[in-house]
């Protein structure tokens, strides 16, 4: 395992340091202690292991008329690139599901935040929004995937 440190000063009279280890996989863990004016440290209960591929929403999907829009921000926390493969389906009450957005490009490594926007004009009717990332590392064979879900259901009304 690797470290690395740094050490961020706030504007305030508190002091965050911020390490990175990375793990022999490449993915990173996120540990991070807040020292106050005083000295004294607060440190994590335990080390959050980030994803080697993640997604989330950047803008949640939402209704406009009778087009479900949106935009997922994916990240690629590894040293090495991944062919992805980015799909984003809306499903109906009777479980039918409509392409909102598709995506197949390659990630170059450390890439944080990658905007992926969709929309698509729907029958009117209720919906809820999945998201789902693949990413293939060919030099490991390794594949990835993750998976996201709008928050509630959405409804398309007549017009």
């Amino acid at each position: 395992m690797r470290l690395t440190c740094r050490r961020i000063v706030a504007k305030s009279t508190h002091t965050l340091s911020v390490i990175r280890p990375t793990c022999l996989c490449g993915a990173l863990l996120l540990i991070a202690s807040w020292a106050g004016a005083a000295g004294q440290t607060t440190a994590p209960a335990r080390p959050q292991p980030l994803s080697a591929l993640t997604i989330v929403w950047n803008l949640a999907p939402s209704v406009q008329s009778d087009t479900i829009t949106g935009q997922l921000a994916v990240s690629n926390n590894l040293n090495e690139s991944l062919d992805l493969t980015v799909i984003v389906v809306a499903i109906n009450e009777s479980g039918k599901a409509f392409v909102l957005g598709y995506q197949h490009l390659s990630l170059a490594p450390r890439t944080l935040n990658l905007a992926i926007p969709f929309a698509s004009s729907l029958p009117f009717g209720g919906y809820i929004v999945h998201a789902d990332a693949i990413g293939e590392d060919a030099n490991t064979n390794s594949i990835y995937r993750t998976l996201l879900d709008s928050s509630g259901g959405l409804t398309v009304s007549p017009p």
